[in-house]
């Protein structure tokens, strides 16, 4: 179901606040009406093994058969391929080949989780999503995806950062990479310096629900062509570096519920490009800096829900600013920025308590 929200020009950003919930029938209805059709024809290929047995889908009842069928069917054009495993597989993948998929969905729920070897060879590869459903964060081995020079999307879920650092994981050409309730503290300590030389074209960085991460490392700021920073829902982040006003191509920083962030770095001034800024429910942050009308570019600005946050000095100077989205007593600081800014909108964020979203903790 898709709903159109009037106020979507202000939340611009803020899209993962909301979520939408695929119900479990209508799943299997898509796996369902995908396999109707003969293999050879899927445009997608959806495998669930468990342990050393044949797949769930059926594709044949002896496994050694389908091993030996499922060589063939690598062959054939699958734009998408859905893998999902548990921590009992140990098959052997060798000679297995998906030359055209440009899509790859690996699904487990382990502690320590090889990847199948034949992803070295999936040249068109343009996203890689991996996702550990386990409640701790799982080890990558075998994580040496060099040769993907088409890859552009790395998304990982409740996975140990650490393993693609030690791999030296060189992605010329990736564009974003998402982490989502990773172990990523310790391993943004130590290896940092290897980003710029890891992702050269990193454009987007989205980390959300790290709850091991303390600090920002100034050596993110050397991702130059960086477009969008989002650093969401890290509850024990305190500082961000003072090189951020390096990132002079950054267009987009999303800081919201860091609630034990402090301040923003003075440098941040110098983000002459910075079109979106996030920092609602930074509940521990008391004043933005004194200069904030340098930025030239500011069109959407989000703040609220904190202790005693101040408006910058002459907010009037942000001429393209166009809307704010805060909390109801926030709103009442800029009623009169609205006398100077005949453009502003000031959007009330309500707020909503939602429980089903306590499984991320």
């Amino acid at each position: 179901m898709l709903i159109h929200r009037q106020d979507a020009r202000a939340v611009l950003g803020l899209h993962n606040l909301h979520y939408i919930q695929q119900h479990d029938m209508l799943r299997e209805l898509v796996i369902h009406q995908c396999d109707e059709k003969p293999v050879e024809e899927r445009m997608r290929i959806y495998i669930s093994i468990k342990g050393n047995g044949f797949p769930s889908g059926g594709l044949n009842k002896d496994f050694n058969h389908f091993k030996r069928r499922f060589c063939l069917l690598s062959q054939v054009c699958y734009p998408s391929l859905l893998l999902l495993f548990d921590e009992d597989f140990s098959s052997n993948w060798h000679g297995v080949r998906f030359p055209k998929v440009e899509v790859l969905v690996l699904n487990f729920e382990t502690r320590t989780y090889n990847l199948p070897p034949f992803i070295e060879q999936m040249s068109q590869l343009k996203t890689l999503v991996v996702t550990n459903n386990g409640f701790f964060p799982a080890n990558l081995n075998n994580f040496q995806l060099c040769s993907l020079l088409n890859l552009k999307r790395i998304n990982l879920e409740r996975i140990s950062v650490s393993s693609i650092f030690t791999a030296n994981l060189q992605q010329p050409n990736l564009r974003k990479i998402s982490l989502n309730m990773c172990e990523i503290g310790e391993a943004f300590e130590n290896s940092a310096a290897k980003m710029p030389y890891m992702w050269p074209k990193l454009i987007e960085m989205n980390i959300e629900y790290c709850s091991d991460l303390t600090k920002v490392p100034a050596e993110i700021c050397d991702l130059v062509d960086l477009k969008r920073l989002s650093i969401c829902y890290c509850q024990e982040l305190v500082t961000l570096p003072e090189e951020l006003g390096r990132l002079t191509n950054l267009e987009v920083l999303r800081l919201h519920s860091c609630t034990n962030l402090v301040e923003l770095p003075k440098s941040i001034v110098k983000l002459i490009k910075l079109k979106f800024l996030d920092v609602y429910d930074c509940v521990a942050m008391d004043n933005l800096p004194l200069e904030m009308d340098k930025l030239c570019s500011l069109q959407t600005l989000c703040m609220g829900s904190s202790l005693g946050i101040k408006l910058p000095d002459s907010p009037q100077k942000l001429l393209k600013l166009e809307d704010v989205v805060c909390d109801e007593e926030t709103a009442h600081l800029w009623e009169y920025v609205k006398e100077h800014l005949k453009n502003l909108r000031i959007t009330v964020m309500e707020e909503h308590v939602n429980l089903n979203l306590l499984h991320r903790s």
